[in-house]
């Protein structure tokens, strides 16, 4: 019995070093700029650091607020690292109005094509959002966010395909202020490919409206 026991336990540690840490954090800002009701702007940068990877993330986009729930977005994405990876995409985005307890549901469908320097064969790869909006307290402007970011139907840079690239599950709290707001939370990701990996990623963000 006793060899049994350290059998299965000596499975789970070699299960558990297979496993690559992708652990780290995200500190940007993301400032957006309205034009009017309809059309703005924003200007996403980050510096990204997990596992053994350090990367500067680049992401201007427009939007388009078709209706009060409906909004259109068209944008690029820069990452540099020792190589650059250049990303196009279109996505839609759906918001609900309040529901119970002041929530509110979004829903994000992104379509990207990807460049990676170096590389003649382009990449793709599809990824939708559900998050979850909530009014923690209201006269301090604070709000939860809790969201599942599943990356699907994706094609790399050499055509092959996969599925199921990774899955985003995290949360962040929000503080309002004035036209700011200060993000903190962070989200565990798995990601599926020739050696799972897994980790927790802390994020920091400052934003505005102008």
């Amino acid at each position: 019995m006793k060899a049994v026991f350290l059998l299965t336990a000596l499975t789970c540690l070699n299960s558990a070093l297979a496993d690559v840490s992708t652990s780290g954090y995200w500190i940007g800002v993301m400032p957006t700029y309205s034009f009017s009701e309809k059309h703005s702007v924003t200007l996403q940068a980050e510096d990204r650091r997990q596992g053994d990877n350090s990367f500067v993330l680049i992401r201007p986009s427009y939007h388009y607020q078709m209706e009060s729930w409906i909004n259109l977005g068209l944008g690029g994405d820069v990452f540099t690292t020792d190589r650059t990876e250049s990303r196009y995409w279109g996505e839609f985005n759906l918001k609900t109005p309040e529901m119970i307890l002041n929530q509110k549901l979004h829903l994000r469908f992104r379509q990207e094509f990807r460049d990676l320097s170096g590389i003649n064969n382009s990449g793709m790869r599809s990824r939708m959002m559900v998050m979850s909006q909530f009014s923690l307290y209201k006269p301090w402007g604070l709000e939860a966010f809790v969201f599942d970011e599943v990356f699907y139907s994706q094609r790399d840079f050499v055509g092959a395909k996969n599925y199921y690239d990774r899955n985003w599950l995290g949360f962040r709290i929000r503080k309002n202020h004035k036209k700011l707001f200060y993000d903190l939370g962070g989200f565990w990701e798995k990601v599926f490919d020739q050696q799972d990996s897994s980790g927790f990623v802390g994020i920091f963000s400052v934003g505005g409206f102008f």
